[in-house]
């Protein structure tokens, strides 16, 4: 009896470990192992954090702006530019090995996760209230918005559950080759592309609840172009790789 209840309490530490893991991964923040890469990284996420705990208040929405961009920009152009014959991942291949090409583009990912997720949440804050709505409009609007935070979140939370951290930073499209198995479960059941299509409305609940213009048209933009990648990189990446599989095609087609 002592030995059921000691293994199954260490089972459910274990799947606390690992969503807690889940939600830190998906913001940009790699907790799995220790490296110099890792060091680093977790080095600019502090300074990050520490920067806007102290000195906020000196922040300029100008500043915001152009943070914003600069880091939509940077992500974009990289996401882009990583997967062609001539992209940045065969050169890192090439330049280091996979292991270690992998482990770089990993880690920038990551760092571009994070700072540009810091770079949509300041955008939102300092440009609430440009969006002008009915009062008697609001409260629908803040109800909308709670919902589209709490619901895109937990199907966000869930997707990469089945497929993935590997999946989600990419390296199955840098090693262009599966690096698990995919079964057709949970939100994959109901949409064919849960993280770029409904998984975006935390972002679009989170514009809507600071009432921001800007935090809507760049959760808008930020969407258009991961269908853009989408069609023209990840998806004749997973025919390629799952040409026989029905179930993973269903999925992602």
């Amino acid at each position: 009896m002592v030995s059921e209840t000691s293994w199954s309490e260490r089972s459910i530490w274990k799947r606390i470990g690992q969503f807690i893991y889940l939600i830190l991964a998906i913001s940009g923040i790699l907790i799995d192992r220790i490296t110099p890469l890792r060091l680093l990284l977790w080095a600019l996420i502090a300074a990050n954090i520490l920067f806007l705990w102290f000195f906020k208040d000196w922040v300029t929405l100008d500043a915001v702006i152009i943070f914003f961009v600069a880091m939509f920009v940077i992500r974009y152009a990289m996401l882009f530019g990583s997967f062609g014959r001539r992209g940045l991942a065969p050169w890192l291949i090439q330049r280091y090995g996979e292991k270690r090409g992998y482990s770089y583009y990993e880690n920038l990912t990551a760092f571009l996760f994070f700072y540009r997720g810091t770079s949509f949440n300041l955008l939102v804050e300092y440009t609430a209230d440009s969006l002008l709505l009915p009062l008697w409009l609001e409260p629908w609007a803040m109800g909308l918005a709670l919902v589209g935070m709490v619901g895109a979140s937990v199907i966000n939370l869930w997707a990469t559950y089945i497929v993935g951290i590997d999946v989600y930073y990419y390296k199955d499209m840098f090693l262009g080759r599966a690096v698990g198995t995919f079964e057709v479960r949970g939100p994959f059941r109901y949409f064919s592309n849960p993280m770029y299509g409904i998984g975006q409305f935390n972002a679009y609940g989170a514009a809507l609840y600071y009432s921001s213009v800007w935090g809507l048209f760049g959760t808008l933009l930020n969407q258009g172009l991961m269908y853009v990648f989408y069609f023209m990189f990840e998806k004749p990446h997973i025919k390629r790789l799952f040409a026989n599989s029905s179930a993973s095609l269903t999925a992602n087609s």
